[in-house]
């Protein structure tokens, strides 16, 4: 048994529950205001997880969304945890929306994220890699057929989309300048809205079907935000603090950690080879304000 073999039956699981009526609870957000929500499939996904984490990795620790269970790591001289999305994108599952409904796992030795897995809960498919398999991030669609993953560094951002979590329109100038059409003066052919979980909403960006994705991480619930991570950079995109002071673009290293952190409120992600184009832009940018 391997972690993505757990991610299909957590998929299977939730597409079973969710077409039958479910009950739904409010909860606790991380500001401290009772304005989240759980779900009865929220708790059987996680369960699920736990009992099979349990049975199969047994000295493992656990890093788990639901009543923030953790469970520590049982081996000695070592600390190997993993970190568990039960249902990523709650409120969209609420909605009954037909897309961004995800569940997430990875799995972290001494700090670094060896394991990690996405699945979207409505198409079936599964984003991820596995260091001790296979090196490469696949796409996993059947049960037979998977894809690598590979960015065309050639494609520059201007012919690309980026996508946020609100209205344009809603961010600070600074955002709305470089989140903007590149005849607007921005950096992108085109901007994209998108709401639900984190991971499939990043996943476009791993498909190369977006170029850019402006997220926050305040905070960042490791269950979360490692599965993104470990993805991510393993596929070599890069992540930077956008300072709404300064108008620059910062290098970040997103938190590995067991606990909640309250990282930037804005951070861009984009691959490494778009580095060049994005500092082109930033000097423009300040030129044009001297």
């Amino acid at each position: 048994m391997d972690l993505e073999h757990i991610v299909r039956d957590v998929i299977h699981l939730a597409n079973g529950r969710l077409s039958q009526p479910f009950e739904i609870t409010q909860k606790r957000g991380y500001g401290g205001q009772m304005d989240d929500v759980v779900t009865e499939i929220d708790k059987a996904a996680q369960e699920t997880y736990i009992r099979m984490l349990f049975k199969y990795f047994p000295e493992f620790g656990i890093v788990a969304e639901e009543q923030e269970l953790m469970v520590p790591c049982q081996m000695g001289g070592t600390d190997v945890y993993v970190t568990v999305d039960p249902i990523d994108g709650t409120k969209a599952l609420v909605r009954r929306q037909s897309h961004g409904i995800g569940t997430m796992i990875a799995l972290v030795h001494d700090g670094k994220i060896i394991a990690a897995y996405v699945g979207d809960v409505k198409t079936g498919e599964i984003y991820g890699y596995e260091s001790a398999m296979n090196s490469d991030v696949v796409r996993i669609y059947s049960l037979t057929n998977r894809e690598i993953l590979s960015i065309d560094t050639l494609r520059p951002l201007s012919e690309q989309a980026v996508i946020l979590n609100d209205d344009p329109r809603n961010y600070p100038p600074f955002v709305q300048a470089f989140a903007h059409k590149t005849d607007c003066g921005g950096l992108f052919k085109k901007v994209r809205t998108t709401e639900g979980s984190l991971g499939i909403g990043i996943a476009r960006l791993w498909k190369g079907e977006i170029g850019a994705a402006l997220i926050s991480i305040h905070p960042a619930p490791p269950w979360d935000i490692t599965p993104v991570i470990g993805i991510s950079q393993k596929m070599g995109f890069v992540f930077l603090r956008v300072n709404m002071e300064t108008k620059q673009f910062e290098p970040y290293e997103p938190p590995i950690s067991k606990k909640i952190e309250w990282g930037p409120k804005y951070v861009l992600m984009i691959h490494q080879s778009r580095l060049p184009e994005l500092r082109t832009w930033e000097a423009r940018f300040h030129n044009s304000r001297l």
